[in-house]
């Protein structure tokens, strides 16, 4: 049998009611630092783990985050996951994570499945189920370039960082410059695709679209490889996500085509592998840690305050320029 909270109280020589404060997971129990710190130490050498369940039931909140995304394989998932989960856990809560699909009705099925269990929902790109959800009651936060203002919500502005790598790329580039992009994402115009075709035109230059079959870093590969057996390496490459622009990477060294030299690369998201490929892949950085720090907020002021006003945050994406644009 486990141990119980109040064989931690008497061996803290604590009351019960003090030893349920100081493992509360709150961050501010109502008992002293060194109480606390005491009650903690017992109950780690004994091996204590608290009952989540009952914990929910008398204090109404289970201190677990929902995460729910499009897919699991989008660039940015597992990077904003690991910053959210950080954030979480040092303020005592954790994070779940859900897939949520592209079907609307089969991501509301999951997330109803899901509510109940967490104490609040951060939706990333998820704009209808935003839209849908935003009377249900529930904490939510909409994160991301796509997000709905019908909730509190963290939106991303590619813009800035964006217009900086095209202009670059313009700057030392005299040769055709190329996106490789999605086939299909057209539908979902942002400021990677509306900035491009801006810039080309009032640099009058021809777009040139390079279309992935997939959204992985072997679809880009493709992409790009079908390009090239029809009009040669471009002088410059925009790629809408930095996997696309892994997959752009293995393209050119099939063809013997050399990075920056040769074509020089930028893309969009910041993953971390981007830092450690050769060379360095330039890029426009989601601010991911802001992103992550700013929906807890607006979590905890909406868990406090469920009747105020939706709040928004805007944040935006620098560029980063690395070796793989430098000329």
């Amino acid at each position: 049998m486990g141990v119980t909270l109040k064989q931690v109280a008497s061996h803290a020589k604590v009351s019960l009611a003090a030893a349920s404060s100081a493992l509360s997971g709150s961050g501010q129990p109502s008992v002293g630092i060194e109480t606390a710190e005491r009650v903690r130490k017992v109950a780690a050498e004994l091996g204590y783990r608290p009952n989540r369940v009952a914990r929910a039931l008398v204090s109404g909140r289970t201190q677990m985050i929902l995460l729910s995304v499009p897919a699991l394989d989008h660039p940015y998932v597992p990077d904003f996951l690991d910053r959210l989960q950080g954030v979480a856990e040092d303020r005592s809560h954790h994070v779940i994570t859900a897939q949520a699909g592209e079907d609307l009705s089969v991501q509301s099925t999951r997330l109803d499945s899901l509510e109940h269990f967490v104490d609040g929902i951060v939706l990333a790109d998820l704009v209808e189920v935003a839209d849908n959800w935003a009377h249900r009651g529930t904490p939510i936060v909409s994160v991301g370039v796509f997000h709905s203002t019908s909730v509190d919500w963290v939106g991303i502005d590619l813009l800035p960082g964006v217009t900086a790598a095209l202009k670059h790329l313009v700057r030392v580039c005299q040769g055709p410059i190329c996106m490789l992009t999605v086939a299909g994402s057209f539908d979902r115009w942002d400021a990677r695709h509306t900035e491009y075709a801006r810039l080309m035109a009032s640099e009058g230059r021809e777009p040139a679209w390079i279309l992935s079959p997939t959204v992985d870093a072997e679809g880009g590969r493709r992409g790009l490889l079908r390009y090239i057996e029809t009009h040669g390496p471009p002088d410059g490459l925009f790629c809408n996500s930095d996997h696309l622009a892994l997959g752009a990477y293995r393209a050119l060294f099939d063809v013997g085509a050399r990075i920056p030299d040769d074509v020089a690369v930028v893309a969009c998201d910041g993953i971390i592998e981007g830092r450690y490929i050769n060379p360095p892949l330039a890029t426009v950085m989601q601010p991911l840690e802001q992103t992550a720090e700013t929906a807890w907020d607006l979590l905890r002021e909406r868990l406090e305050h469920p009747d105020g006003p939706v709040v928004g945050h805007q944040l935006e994406a620098p560029f980063e320029l690395r070796g793989s644009a430098l000329r």
